[in-house]
């Protein structure tokens, strides 16, 4: 029995495939329509308002879950390809000037998956988060010291007066 392997291109769909001996025994293609490319993209929700785009190893767009999103990365687009890390996050302002957190991963074939959303959107959660454990904290104090007060009064009273009586 003959094992066959694949040979893969960075960033191709075609393949050489070869036998166990490297023989070339043929080539593997293979092709995705964009509209399938398209429909998973949109598919993918991170946040409501979240963008996930698709480049290819040389940054070029191919394809995302919004028609503009080509416009919105790309003030992102040469950060992402100047790091030499697989995965990462960036913030960034949009022309907008909103800001932005990008996160992006490149793939085996090394194209880029990037996902992006409005800071707003990712940090309310850690405002709310942040707001709750202060309150939190603010009301453990305020008892602390009520319980403090109402334990000094039961037990030191009975000790001054003890106190005063033996002088």
């Amino acid at each position: 029995k003959e094992m066959y392997y694949l040979v893969p291109d960075e960033g191709k769909t075609i393949y050489q495939c070869y036998d166990a001996e490297g023989n070339l025994i043929g080539i593997v293609g293979s092709d995705m329509l964009m509209t399938e490319v398209v429909k998973m993209l949109k598919s993918v929700k991170i946040y409501e308002d979240s963008e996930i785009a698709l480049f290819n190893s040389d940054m070029k767009f191919y394809a995302s879950s919004d028609n503009n999103a080509s416009l919105s990365f790309s003030s992102v687009k040469s950060r992402i390809a100047a790091s030499t890390a697989d995965s990462g996050y960036i913030w960034y302002k949009a022309s907008d000037k909103s800001r932005y957190i990008a996160a992006y991963t490149k793939l085996n074939n090394g194209w880029i998956l990037v996902s992006a959303q409005p800071e707003t959107t990712v940090m309310t959660s850690a405002a709310d988060t942040r707001k709750t454990l202060l309150t939190t904290m603010l009301l453990t104090i305020v008892i602390i010291i009520t319980l403090a007060a109402i334990l000094i009064r039961r037990y030191y009273g009975p000790v001054v007066e003890s106190a005063e009586q033996n002088e």
